[in-house]
Parts: C-alpha cells; sequence; structure tokens
C-alpha cells in the first residue's frame, strides 16, 4: 500500500534534476540488511522499495521557511521491508551538485507491518 509524502523544495524540479529519497533505520543502516534505502523519484531500490510522483495530491506543505513548493511522492514499501522507525531524507542533484537534506526528526516513517501481503 501505496503511502504520501510531502517534500517541500524552494523551486520546481526541473527536467534532469533528480530527487532521491533515503531512508535509515537503526543505529548502523546497511544496504544489504535493507536498512538503509535510497529510492530515486520514479524508480525502485534494490530491496524493492518504489518512489513515484503523486500528482494526485496538490496540497502545500505550510509552516516550512523558504520553501514555496512541495512535491508530493507516493512511497511503497516491499512486504520483506524490516519493521521500525525510519529517519527519512531528501537528496536532490542538479547541474549545480547534489544537496543531502538533513535528518529531522519530524520526518521519522514508523513501518509496522504490511497488512496486505501475508
Amino acid at each position: 500500500q501505496r503511502f504520501h509524502v510531502g517534500v517541500a523544495l524552494p523551486r520546481p524540479l526541473q527536467e534532469g534534476e533528480g530527487l532521491c529519497l533515503e531512508l535509515t533505520l537503526g543505529p548502523n543502516p546497511q544496504v544489504a540488511k535493507g536498512t538503509h534505502v535510497l529510492v530515486a523519484l520514479g524508480g525502485s531500490s534494490p530491496t524493492g522499495w518504489k518512489a513515484e510522483l503523486d500528482e494526485g495530491v496538490a496540497e502545500p506543505l505550510v509552516g516550512v521557511a523558504g520553501c514555496d513548493h512541495t512535491l508530493w511522492v507516493g512511497l511503497t514499501a516491499p512486504p520483506t521491508a524490516p519493521i521500525g522507525r525510519y529517519r527519512l531524507s531528501a537528496r536532490t542533484r542538479t547541474e549545480a551538485g547534489e544537496f543531502a537534506a538533513p535528518f529531522e526528526a519530524d520526518n521519522e516513517v514508523v513501518l509496522l507491518f504490511n497488512p496486505w501481503c501475508e
């Protein structure tokens, strides 16, 4: 089941620019164990997480200084994803380089279980 994540940006992404969501779990996240996930917008991670542009949601985020544009992403966790409190952050790639937003405590994602899959 997909859930929605709002990403506050100072401007819309331009063609050729990219967004990647990063989720980490536990004190020593590892890609091989599925506790460090990088998933590009419009793609999927090797462990099965998916991130797709969610154009059906147009609600702006409020209270984010300097960010006038909200990009809504539909994020899907695979049924095999480890449960727990994931730290969620975003990375962008532009002609000027890459930027990794720092993790903020309000951006935790709690994955309990997947009731739609045995």
